[in-house]
C-alpha cells in the first residue's frame, strides 16, 4: 500500500521529470521517431527503392497468400504494421520507464537531495517502490 510519504516522493519525482529540460525532450523523443520518423523513412525508401528490390524480394516469395498483396507498397506497408511497428511499441515503455528510473535516483544524487530522502523514516524498499512507480 502507498502512503503519503511515497505519493510525495512520487509527486516530486514526476514533476522533476516533466520540468527537466533535459529527460522531457527525449522522452517525447523517443516515441515519435519510433513511432512515425522511422516507419515514415522505411516507407519512403521502399516507395524510391521498388523497381531495384533485390534482396528483398525473397522476403516477399516467403509471405504467405493473405499477406501477399498485388501492390508492392502495400505489402511492405503490411509488413511494417504488421512485424516491425509492435516491436517499437514494446520498446517505448522500456526506453521511457529506464529514462525516468534512472532520471529519479541521479537526480537526487546530482541535487545532494539522496541523504535527505534516506533520513526519510521510510524503509529502502518503500523509498524504491516510490521511486519506480514515478
Amino acid at each position: 500500500m502507498i502512503n503519503d510519504k511515497q505519493k510525495a516522493i512520487i509527486k516530486k519525482d514526476v514533476n522533476n521529470v516533466i520540468f527537466n529540460k533535459q529527460i522531457f525532450p527525449t522522452l517525447l523523443g523517443v516515441p515519435l521517431v519510433f513511432s512515425v520518423i522511422f516507419p515514415l523513412i522505411l516507407m519512403v525508401a521502399i516507395y524510391f527503392t521498388q523497381d531495384d528490390l533485390g534482396d528483398f524480394q525473397g522476403m516477399l516469395d516467403m509471405l504467405t497468400a493473405q499477406q501477399h498483396l498485388d501492390n508492392l507498397l502495400l505489402t511492405v506497408i503490411g509488413i511494417i504494421i504488421n512485424f516491425l511497428m509492435p516491436t517499437f511499441f514494446m520498446m517505448i515503455p522500456i526506453i521511457v520507464a529506464s529514462t525516468t528510473a534512472s532520471s529519479a535516483f541521479v537526480g537526487e544524487k546530482e541535487k545532494r537531495t539522496l541523504e535527505t530522502l534516506l533520513y526519510i523514516p521510510l524503509s529502502v524498499r518503500e523509498i524504491f517502490r516510490a521511486k519506480v512507480l514515478s
